[in-house]
């Protein structure tokens, strides 16, 4: 059988400070700085490569070329008029079903 403090450390809401459990509530309260971050924990617990950093997972050359050539073709495969493109996704001057009721 689990004592409390077992269950407790096992939920990692805090860290042994001075060979005591003690809860990040309670170490702020004292003015206690934790050695280890949320984001810290975290990262260990998830692991560190599977949570996105933007230096690290910035596009190589490669996949930059890649997606501006796929861009290319999706814009070559595009039969409509400028004016068309133009006016795609804005309100039309007309609503859909004819005018609406203003009231009297």
């Amino acid at each position: 059988m689990k004592t409390f403090l077992q269950f407790q450390e096992e939920g990692s809401h805090g860290e042994t400070v001075g060979g005591k459990f003690m809860s990040y509530a309670t170490m702020k309260a004292k003015g206690i700085k934790p050695k280890k971050s949320a984001l810290d924990t975290v990262k260990d617990k998830v692991g560190r490569k599977n949570i996105y950093d933007p230096e690290r997972d910035k596009p190589t050359a490669a996949q930059k070329k890649a997606y501006a050539d796929h861009k290319a073709k999706i814009a070559k495969q595009d039969k409509r008029g400028p004016v068309e493109k133009a006016s795609q996704g804005r309100y039309r001057d007309d609503p859909p079903y004819g005018k609406r009721y203003q009231g009297d």
